[in-house]
């Protein structure tokens, strides 16, 4: 893993709460029609048969695996900034990168220097990779 492996890993956190917030949204609103069909019930075209409950389970179990795989990458974030022996001051800095924050914003809001912010995140980077790379066991 390198450096430019896991600020891209901490940028993606919005992204992938965004995309959890839509798979449980798609979830939630997800029904099938369980009332009669009227009219010409002859099928338009040729293919075979297709379950409306075999349809709505596929299609449920497609969003509940995107689901986890989100989840999973959400809690690799939170592993990555939680875990890994940071500082509180260099917690905030993972935050505020994980939320889509510019540096500079944070620099100005904290009223500290650019270059240290630079500096902070350098050091909570490598004790990332320090911490959540494998060590090997003889």
């Amino acid at each position: 893993m390198t450096k430019t492996d896991v600020v891209q890993k901490l940028q993606n956190y919005t992204y992938y709460k965004a995309r959890l917030a839509e798979v449980k949204e798609r979830l939630e609103s997800m029904c099938y029609k369980t009332t009669t069909t009227y009219g010409n019930l002859a099928p338009s075209t040729g293919g075979g048969f297709t379950s409306k409950v075999e349809t709505y389970g596929n299609k449920s179990y497609d969003l509940h695996r995107k689901e986890r795989e989100y989840r999973a990458k959400l809690n690799e974030v939170v592993r990555f900034i939680q875990y890994s022996g940071l500082s509180n001051r260099e917690k905030s800095v993972m935050w505020w990168i994980a939320n889509n924050g510019k540096l500079q914003a944070y620099a100005r809001r904290q009223r500290i220097g650019k270059d240290n912010v630079y500096k902070i995140r350098d050091r909570a980077i490598n004790k990332i990779i320090a911490a959540n790379t494998p060590h090997k066991v003889v």
